[in-house]
């Protein structure tokens, strides 16, 4: 099966903190409804362009990303999806998701009832909301075009119009606001909004939520003024008395325990549901399952039969051996799409088994299932399962996890590490499998790097 993501690349309002491909209409000196339409106008295109090559696929999720999808309103949403779901295979389709803000208001509630409605047949229409912040300050100099009050006024307004097969996600950021009181004590600079946080994440009316770490990169405004300041230590440079790394993962782990406690289960690094709510979509870039991206600066991971039938004369052989699959970009810039350019050939990269299986083993350690590292091992364990009908549920997560061996990944001195990250509480290996804990992953980056050779 094959997974759709389509990318809108305008804005409002780029945020100081987004390194992303997007167009902030603010910025244009031209009216953008044209502009709007004549980027839809090509992403049709592509579809058809697309389709005619892999039309026989199945699509097991749709995925609209930005940018902020939600500006191009429902009406032009649905036609993309009718459109897909004229020369694909949505019979199957398991999962529909849109990332939205939580304003304008009255605006983004149309579209969560007229996509929902529009879609009542679709098994789960999943909405991820980026709220980022309830702080006045956070919200105000990152540049996100609304208040701690509109949220109030969204969130209250979104209890009405839930249907039965609606997922709402929503998106906070640590941003590392911390101050000291009179008595000495470090708390958020406004910790009336920690309180609503809290309450509302006790209220259960979420289904998941999205916990990230302030990070900088390049293409940033705020990323950009560190490097002219020669600002390298503070995370949330730009932004008035802000703190440093250590304080942004101090909120991180304040705003993730009250997520937690709340009973929510963390199944990624950056995510955390209830029970049955986790990302499907988010599933298929940790399995390095194929997906397919539409739209401006979209990447897509195919394995060599669809591959090929994307690029012509693909070469069977890589640097590290036989072709497995591969990574391919659509082009970033605007003009070259509209005017029919498809593929950006110096981002292609073509993948042998052994860089398919690191890549997998990046992204498997991302999750709380972790990844099979022993692939003899997992035969004998996956027969023996195959002998027992009531544990489908084991043999589901075994058949996902289908990995070759992994160990020749890792460096010589790996059961040495690993025993040493068990008794730091950082991981679990039973000799079969390895995943990261809670703590684990809150250190993966330094786990991940003395593991990989």
């Amino acid at each position: 099966m094959l997974s759709l993501y389509i990318h809108i690349p305008f804005c409002y309002h780029k945020c100081g903190y987004c390194s992303f491909n997007v167009i902030p209409l603010t910025s244009l000196n031209q009216e953008p409804a044209p502009l709007i339409t004549s980027y839809l106008d090509a992403l049709h295109r592509q579809i058809d362009d697309f389709a005619t090559k892999l039309g026989d696929q199945e699509i097991k999720t749709i995925y609209f990303g930005g940018g902020t999808p939600s500006i191009i309103g429902s009406q032009e949403m649905i036609k993309l999806i009718d459109h897909i779901g004229q020369v694909w295979k949505l019979d199957y389709l398991e999962e529909l998701s849109i990332e939205i803000n939580p304003d304008p208001v009255d605006d983004m509630l149309e579209l969560i009832q007229t996509i929902s409605k529009h879609y009542k047949n679709f098994p789960r229409v999943r909405f991820s909301i980026g709220i980022q912040s309830f702080d006045n300050e956070v919200l105000e100099e990152s540049g996100r075009q609304y208040n701690f009050q509109a949220c109030v006024d969204f969130l209250r307004k979104l209890t009405k119009v839930r249907m039965d097969h609606n997922i709402f996600n929503f998106d906070f950021i640590a941003f590392g606001k911390f101050n000291t009181t009179r008595k000495g004590d470090i708390q958020l600079r406004d910790p009336a909004k920690l309180d609503f946080f809290q309450n509302f994440v006790e209220s259960e009316f979420a289904d998941s939520f999205s916990l990230y770490t302030l990070e900088l990169f390049e293409g940033s405004a705020w990323f950009n003024q560190q490097i002219a300041n020669h600002n390298y230590e503070k995370a949330g440079f730009g932004l008035k008395k802000y703190g440093t790394d250590d304080d942004v993962y101090a909120e991180f782990e304040l705003l993730k325990n009250i997520i937690l406690d709340a009973g929510y289960q963390r199944y990624e690094i950056s995510n955390y549901s209830r029970s049955g709510a986790n990302s499907i979509h988010n599933r298929v870039y940790r399995a390095m399952d194929e997906r397919l991206g539409l739209g401006t600066g979209a990447t897509s991971h195919l394995k060599q039969e669809n591959l090929a039938r994307i690029i012509p004369d693909l070469l069977l052989t890589t640097q590290h051996g036989a072709l497995h699959s591969g990574h391919i970009s659509i082009v970033p810039d605007l003009k070259r799409f509209t005017a029919g350019t498809r593929i950006d050939e110096k981002k292609t990269e073509l993948l042998s088994e052994t860089d398919f299986l690191k890549e997998k083993f990046l992204m498997g350690m991302r999750t709380m299932d972790g990844v099979i590292i022993d692939e003899q091992a997992r035969k004998e364990i996956y027969q023996a399962y195959l002998l027992q009908s009531s544990q489908t549920e084991i043999l589901q997560t075994f058949t996902e996890h289908h990995l070759a061996p992994m160990t020749t990944l890792l460096v010589d001195n790996r059961e040495e590490k690993i025993e040493l990250y068990e008794e730091q509480g950082l991981c679990e290996c039973n000799g079969v499998s390895l995943k990261l804990t809670d703590t684990g992953m809150d250190v993966y980056n330094s786990i991940i790097t003395e593991l990989m050779e």
